[in-house]
């Protein structure tokens, strides 16, 4: 794709006018690998903690020949993937639906783990005087 040619498929974008289909699939590779490429956005929102101490965790395992590991799913877009573990009932009921799929889609068991065995082994404090 030359100068003009994207010049061009500018200029259609801008006043509406139809893409031929070569420039269409040229806009969502660019697109796609913007977005690829873009960053994951910043928390901006931290709602309160509500469960007071946690003593246990629930994490979905993944099982094969080479043993276990954390399952993840995307998060929002697709852009990030977190870890599927739970502290509470109704965000491990929110994540069994998501195991199941994942196990069909990946034909490999996965497995619900409960752990109970709690030791703090760090606390990071904020830096209260901006070092």
């Amino acid at each position: 794709m030359n100068l003009t040619q994207l010049i061009d498929i500018k200029e259609r974008i801008a006043i509406g006018a139809p893409l031929l289909e070569r420039q269409r699939a040229y806009v969502l590779q660019c697109i796609n690998e913007a977005n690829r490429l873009t960053p994951p956005p910043e928390v901006v929102h931290m709602p309160p903690n509500y469960l007071g101490r946690i003593d246990h965790i629930w994490a979905f395992l993944s099982l094969d020949d080479g043993g276990e590991g954390v399952c993840a799913a995307p998060l929002g877009r697709g852009m990030l993937t977190v870890p599927m573990i739970a502290a509470d009932k109704r965000r491990l009921d929110d994540l069994k639906p998501i195991a199941r799929k994942l196990a069909d889609a990946f034909k490999k068991p996965v497995r619900l783990a409960k752990f109970t065995t709690r030791e703090d082994v760090e606390i990071y404090q904020p830096d209260v005087h901006g070092d």
